[in-house]
Parts: structure tokens; sequence; C-alpha cells
């Protein structure tokens, strides 16, 4: 595993790839918040769609949160090489960094999902009524 940080590290394709990934997150989080906040499910269909959309939603935050999980799991393991030698912990330092913007991306993406949820939520529900 040691070669492995040294070999992909900090010159990851991946890594480079990684602010073109957060705005694409944040193109989909503004245009699903606007069209959840927009859409009103006042009939049947419309409703049916709600439910459809708040499913695929739920599924989401799911693999989210297990995307959290395994991530954090593999910030944490990395942290214990330290100290080895100092390409080990220049590459541990760049996969840290990386890690931790991936966690923050996720986060946004559950915070996005459980404020949808609650919307869709209230939605379906006052529909109902």
């Amino acid at each position: 595993s040691v070669l492995f940080f040294m070999s992909i590290f900090p010159f990851s394709p991946e890594a480079e790839q990684l602010p073109e990934y957060e705005k694409s997150v944040d193109e989909f989080i503004n245009g699903y918040s606007g069209y959840i906040n927009w859409f009103t499910p006042d009939t049947e269909e419309g409703q049916e769609q709600a439910v459809a959309l708040r499913d695929s939603i739920e599924s989401m935050l799911t693999g989210t949160k297990s995307g959290l999980d395994g991530t954090q799991g593999f910030y944490n393991s990395i942290l214990g090489l330290k100290g080895i030698s100092r390409d080990i912990n220049s590459a541990r330092v760049s996969v840290m960094k990386t890690l931790r913007r991936i966690v923050s991306t996720l986060e946004r993406i559950e915070s996005f999902c459980l404020k949808s949820l609650n919307i869709l939520d209230e939605k379906i529900s006052a529909t109902k009524s």
C-alpha cells in the first residue's frame, strides 16, 4: 500500500479531476433544489412523481452515507502511516487532503438529500390533505 500512495499522489488524474467533480455536484444540487422547491404535486400524476423522486433521493442518501463511512474509514487508516518516511508522509498528506475534499462533497450531498426529503415529505402530505 505504501507504493500505491507514492505512485498515485500528488499527480493522480483523479485528484486533478476533483474540482470538476465538486462543480458537477454543486450544479446538480442547485438544479435539483430549485426543481424540488418549484415542484407542486397537485395531481395524482404529480404525487406519483414526487414519491418516485423521494424514493430516488432516499436511495442516494443511503449510498452517500455508505460512501462517507468508507471514505472516513480510509482517511482514518491513512492517519496511521505517519513517520514512516518523508515520501510516505508527503503522499499521506496529499491523500488526506483529497479525502477531506471528497468527504466535504459527500456531506453536501447528504445535506441536500436530507433537506430534499423534508421538503418532499411536506409537499406530499400537504396535497393529500
